[in-house]
């Protein structure tokens, strides 16, 4: 079963977000914090995707990402949200990764279209 790790601070925007998911028989992980996320990795859990907002308390997700990358040499795939009025300097900088950004309000069919596309493993 695929797994996906969601981190939004946003309680109602992960629960949306995880929603998404439900009839497509993912294991869904969803965190209110970078530090959450990481506590699950630090327990060895693993993750073929992470799905994170840019802008997190105290960090942003491309240094989740980063730092989910240096704990584990098979990071996961990664799918960033962010709002389109977010800092256009670090939006410029993720547009410049081959990851897939997607803006709020996202779009159901068009996050699980990106999901499908980010990896392979058996639902």
């Amino acid at each position: 079963m695929c797994s996906i790790l969601i981190v939004d601070q946003s309680e109602s925007a992960h629960a949306r977000l995880a929603r998404c998911f439900q009839p497509n028989h993912y294991h869904i992980v969803d965190c209110n914090s970078p530090e959450e996320a990481l506590a699950h990795i630090a327990q060895g859990e693993r993750f073929d995707l992470l799905i994170t907002d840019l802008q997190l308390q105290g960090t942003n997700g491309i240094e989740l990402f980063e730092r989910m990358a240096a704990a584990h040499p098979a990071a996961p795939a990664v799918i960033f949200i962010t709002p389109s009025d977010f800092d256009s300097d670090l939006v410029a900088e993720v547009l410049r990764r081959p990851a897939p950004v997607i803006f709020r309000p996202v779009d159901a069919s068009r996050l699980r279209k990106e999901v499908s596309a980010s990896f392979s493993c058996s639902k």
